[in-house]
């Protein structure tokens, strides 16, 4: 789906830029964490 909508469910209302970001970087620090 949408990353606005991925974000809602975290009870988070961004714009689909500021949501993409957020996205990238909190996909960045789960792979940090499995390393």
């Amino acid at each position: 789906g949408m990353p606005v909508t991925q974000t809602r469910d975290l009870g988070i209302a961004l714009t689909p830029a500021l949501a993409a970001t957020a996205l990238a970087e909190h996909l960045a620090r789960q792979l940090e964490r499995k390393q």
